[in-house]
């Protein structure tokens, strides 16, 4: 971040913080540096009692050179998700998946937005790279299962029944996916062609179009948007399951969050067909569940390929680089038996 946009952004941060009667647990400085896109600090009350508190820090807006409005959508939804949930802890509708939030405490929606929730101490089940080995075990896979379904269990419809009218968010239909795999071809062309060549990207376009009304009609189911180990924390004390980051929260088909999680399990081959075969066992209508898997392959291979990519490109570090390499082959593999295969366990 530039020292323009950071004198601009700390004292709003560190003023709010004061305001609330935080105590940040790390410096402030330290926090700044950890990431290009939002602050992030566990702080404690004067009571002891801890906190996380979250700002977004990084967006279009902000690299504005004279913007005082760090505002951003994803990050408004995320706020007024969880408001709407704090609220619906008993409500048996939303139960299921308000109980696997962390607890909201306060929020903020003006030029500085900023959110704040109770502490969950845990670890996370995943990154990148590994598994947590608390989800390697066989018998933790049904509640991660659960979790996953607690949000895929809500549809449109039901939350139009209920006249939730608050939650007005993005629907992926075709248009979105087509949108996103043309501006990923776009943007990551040069460094797709070391991987995939162009026979390959018009096939998955195909693909997708060729799926075109069940994507547009299979859009009702409350989705996560970014459902990987990171996000999922692991509470010890009561063998709980808790999901954060929900700044991606939109709606769109059954098959998104369960094969985001998958695609996101590279890194262990043999758990994720474990985790996918007793997936596919809550599954009514599991030919319709395989056309969306295979299109959501389709079109999220694409991103992780451009990610792995950049990450081989600037990292010095030996073992990573050896592992983006591993990353890259696992992806470009899983996109091409994808574009030949409707078996799920193939890729």
């Amino acid at each position: 971040m530039s020292p323009e946009i950071l004198s601009k952004i700390r004292p709003k941060v560190t003023k709010k913080i004061k305001e609330l009667s935080f105590i940040p647990t790390e410096s402030i400085d330290l926090a700044f540096k950890q990431s290009q896109y939002f602050f992030k600090s566990f702080c404690k009350d004067k009571k002891g009692e801890k906190f996380f508190f979250k700002t977004r820090i990084g967006n279009k807006k902000v690299f504005q050179k004279n913007t005082t409005d760090f505002t951003d959508r994803n990050f408004r939804n995320e706020i007024i998700f969880y408001k709407f949930f704090s609220k619906k802890r008993e409500n048996s509708l939303y139960k299921d998946l308000a109980l696997r939030i962390p607890e909201y405490v306060n929020s903020g929606l003006s030029n500085l937005e900023w959110l704040s929730y109770k502490y969950v101490l845990g670890e996370t089940i995943g990154n990148q790279l590994e598994l947590n080995p608390y989800i390697l075990k066989e018998k933790n896979i049904r509640p991660l299962i659960s979790t996953i379904n607690s949000i895929q269990g809500l549809t449109l419809k039901e939350i139009k029944e209920n006249n939730q009218k608050i939650l007005h968010f993005k629907q992926y239909d075709f248009g979105v996916y087509d949108y996103f795999y043309d501006k990923k071809v776009r943007i990551l062309r040069g460094s797709l062609r070391n991987y995939l060549n162009d026979l390959d990207i018009n096939e998955g376009k195909q693909l997708l179009r060729k799926n075109r009304r069940l994507l547009d009609s299979s859009c009702n189911r409350l989705s996560h948007g970014d459902l990987h180990g990171k996000n999922i924390i692991f509470k010890k004390e009561t063998d709980q399951l808790f999901i954060i980051d929900w700044e991606s929260i939109h709606f769109n088909n059954q098959a998104y969050d369960p094969a985001f999680f998958w695609f996101r399990s590279w890194c262990n081959k043999k758990w994720r067909s474990k985790f996918l075969e007793t997936y596919l066992l809550s599954v009514k209508d599991k030919v319709k569940f395989s056309r969306l898997f295979r299109s959501v392959v389709i079109h999220r291979a694409l991103n992780e390929i451009g990610f792995w990519h950049q990450e081989k490109e600037k990292t010095k570090n030996k073992e990573l680089k050896d592992k983006s390499l591993e990353a890259l082959k696992s992806h470009t593999t899983t996109f091409k038996k994808a574009l030949k295969s409707e078996d799920l366990f193939s890729y």
